[in-house]
């Protein structure tokens, strides 16, 4: 994950005092406010290929929606990119600071391809060992 996107992660999930020390009410406030923030700033490159267009909450069901684009293919990247991902998704939202951890809320990530062509990753709860 680009060092800029993880910057960007971090500054979501650390909203002053201790994020697992939150009520449900408080953290989907916080992440609510946060996209709201977050959304007025989008689209926002993130990277040489990368741009974030969209920052979702839906406290219902407990997800944290980003919606990334990329201006390349996914057949252009390396070979694994996948699956790399989706350790360093789960790496980043299963920390001690991260999302999945600290307020038990899903986080989502959706990638389009420049051929449009869409890719999910998703760290649960339950994905924190």
């Amino acid at each position: 994950m680009p060092r800029k996107w993880v910057y960007i992660c971090a500054a979501l999930f650390c909203w002053g005092g201790h994020a697992s020390a939150q009520s449900t009410d408080e953290a989907c406030n916080s992440l609510t406010a946060a996209a709201t923030d977050i959304n007025r700033t989008l689209p926002k490159r993130l990277d040489q290929i990368t741009t974030l267009v969209q920052f979702k909450v839906n406290c219902a069901t407990r997800i944290v929606t980003y919606a990334r684009t990329l201006d390349v293919g996914f057949t252009d990247l390396a070979p694994g990119w996948r699956e790399r991902k989706q350790r360093e998704h789960t790496e980043l939202h299963c920390n001690a600071s991260g999302l999945a951890r600290t307020v038990a809320f899903t986080a989502r990530d959706t990638l389009m391809d420049r051929n449009l062509d869409q890719v999910e990753l998703v760290t649960r709860p339950a994905d924190c060992k």
